[in-house]
């Protein structure tokens, strides 16, 4: 298994390598074909996407339903392209290709709360690892929380990647402590938190009207911090241009709260950070994950037949 593992890492870095070398635009399509092509063997994600978007979308025709498909695609072949040329990118082609109407206000924050790092939180929404090399170029170092790559040789490469500017990585077991101490530290740090999770470490939360196992760590840190939190995402203009977003999320009040224990406290932070991600996706519907089956944890005792053809109990979708 480990030479079968190191012979397809190989692979993968002389296929980095030699696409490194094609147009981003002819990257790009290449990526769609082989998403075509995932499609003919694996429907199913056709069927979770459509599925996913008739919930965000309800009143969408079936024709604005597959343009929104079609378009999302196109985001994912760019997402590809993008991790591509990651080696590629300095603070020249930021300064020209991105814009960073959020750059004045973190600097207003950090000086706000020098003792604390902030918590941003993002999820699969456009270019995510772009947009997390592109806040290292600017200076902004980030511990960020990721899942690690089965393939042990990929893993350490590309963690390499990812750290190139600066950022360190966080690998989920036992993160959120390692959160919670480079929060206090003052490091900022970078969570995912927009897919599924288990029932045991979730929360569910409203997602479009519909309640979704959501993680809690978010919300965690937060309060064990009491540090500032803003929602962020990277999305594509068009051309060459992209757009670092973001929204500061108003947690202090909920902090502050002495009312509210400390599970309704963190119901509310996570409600929050739902909400301001949800405009975000609203406003970039391409750019997310449509392919995730977002809904497919429920609340204990639900029957839920969502992304099935005929209803299962709770205990049969494991």
């Amino acid at each position: 298994m480990n030479v079968i593992h190191y012979l397809t890492y190989i692979l993968i870095r002389v296929l980095f390598f030699s696409l490194q070398y094609l147009p981003h635009r002819g990257r790009i399509i290449i990526f769609q074909w082989l998403l075509q092509l995932v499609f003919v063997f694996k429907p199913r994600y056709i069927r979770t996407a459509m599925t996913n978007i008739s919930q965000v979308f309800p009143d969408y025709t079936e024709l604005q339903k597959q343009e929104l498909f079609r378009r999302s695609n196109r985001a994912l072949a760019r997402l590809f392209s993008d991790c591509i040329r990651l080696v590629r990118i300095n603070r020249n082609w930021l300064e020209q290709h991105v814009e960073l109407p959020f750059k004045d206000r973190y600097s207003q924050i950090r000086g706000a709360h020098p003792e604390r790092g902030i918590l941003f939180i993002s999820g699969h929404l456009g270019s995510f690892d772009l947009f997390a090399h592109c806040t290292g170029l600017l200076g902004q170092e980030t511990d960020f929380i990721t899942r690690s790559f089965k393939n042990r040789h990929f893993d350490r490469w590309f963690l390499s990647v990812r750290e190139r500017t600066g950022h360190r990585v966080i690998h989920r077991q036992g993160a959120l402590r390692k959160v919670i101490s480079s929060l206090k530290s003052g490091r900022d740090v970078g969570i995912l938190f927009d897919q599924n999770v288990t029932r045991k470490h979730a929360l569910f939360i409203p997602w479009f009207g519909r309640l979704a196992a959501t993680t809690g760590a978010p919300a965690l840190a937060a309060l064990a911090t009491a540090c500032p939190v803003a929602v962020m995402h990277m999305a594509y203009l068009g051309g060459e241009k992209y757009e670092i977003r973001a929204q500061e999320c108003d947690v202090f009040p909920i902090y502050n709260d002495t009312s509210l224990s400390k599970d309704e406290k963190l119901m509310r932070l996570t409600e929050l950070f739902v909400q301001g991600f949800e405009k975000m996706i609203l406003n970039y519907p391409e750019g997310w994950f449509w392919l995730h089956r977002r809904w497919k944890t429920r609340p204990e005792g639900e029957v839920e037949n969502f992304y099935y053809k005929k209803a299962v109990t709770i205990e049969e979708d494991k």
